[in-house]
């Protein structure tokens, strides 16, 4: 098979591609919650275990969720995860998504489950957390497939900076562009990155832009990794297939040298308990200091 060719056509559809707004991503889950609720139960994730509740529980431990934190699930589609978490850990969960569908199932789910003092859900953008909370409010940040939605990712990157405490956690669990050599293979990968976006009102993340301005906020990096689970259990995107073939949403005209398009990686890093404008020429010790 001929694996040369000219990609600048997919590359200029790629860089020129209008990514989604809030209120398109709104106006999408207000139209496929319900199809996605048929396949995907109440965690509406892409990459996710036969038993939905080990990788639950991985998250808790991978984003360190404790008692007596207050915790960001920005993005929480209607709740699933956070009503999980709350039945787990005493503490107060604030829900954000910015579909008003979600919202109200969100907001019914919470109360069927008595959780009403745990689990206050909101609709709202998330880019808007800063003027919603305030400075330093929260003590973990969760974005959990919900990160590659925001077409302005350094400004919500910076909003999460403001929201969080110091010594706070901020953890995305995301898609991000794989990174290949191959003309062939990166051509193929470009096209399913534009697939991705388009149905699902998605931009798909750069892991580099993505590093670089966590590094400028000054976060400290604990880790980037694929997630640390037990793959046999993975379910291979089962659950998404069968909500692509039922809803015919992302489904790609079957190439047969199609490549898988994105690495699924978590992200932690930590807001500094110091200073960090101060005696400059320190940073690093101080930081090393803080874990």
């Amino acid at each position: 098979m001929k694996k040369s060719g000219n990609i600048s056509a997919i590359r200029k559809l790629f860089k020129n591609f209008n990514t989604n707004n809030s209120e398109a991503v709104g106006d999408f889950y207000d139209r496929t919650t319900e199809m996605f609720m048929a396949t995907h139960g109440d965690v509406i994730q892409s990459l996710r275990t036969f038993d939905i509740s080990d990788y639950l529980n991985y998250t808790i431990k991978s984003a360190v969720l404790k008692d007596n934190q207050v915790i960001l699930d920005a993005g929480c589609g209607v709740g699933g995860p956070s009503v999980y978490f709350a039945k787990k850990i005493n503490s107060v969960f604030q829900c954000i998504t910015i579909s008003s569908v979600q919202a109200d199932i969100a907001k019914q789910k919470v109360i069927n489950e008595g959780l009403e003092k745990k689990v206050i859900v909101q609709h709202a953008d998330y880019h808007n957390v800063a003027d919603i909370f305030g400075k330093n409010y929260f003590d973990r940040i969760l974005f959990l497939e919900s990160f590659g939605h925001s077409d302005k990712k350094n400004d919500l990157l910076k909003a999460a900076w403001d929201v969080l405490k110091p010594g706070g956690i901020l953890y995305i669990k995301d898609l991000f562009e794989r990174e290949v050599d191959d003309a062939f293979e990166k051509k193929r990968i470009r096209e399913g990155i534009v697939n991705i976006n388009n149905a699902y009102k998605f931009n798909v993340g750069d892991l580099h832009q993505v590093i670089s301005k966590l590094r400028k906020l000054y976060f400290i990096i604990e880790f980037i990794k694929i997630p640390d689970i037990d793959y046999s259990q993975l379910d291979s995107f089962a659950i998404s297939t069968a909500f692509q073939d039922k809803t015919k949403i992302g489904l790609d005209p079957s190439k047969e040298d199609s490549v898988f398009p994105v690495d699924y990686l978590e992200i932690r890093c930590r807001k500094p308990d110091f200073d960090f404008k101060k005696n400059r020429n320190h940073f690093y010790l101080n930081r090393m200091n803080s874990f």
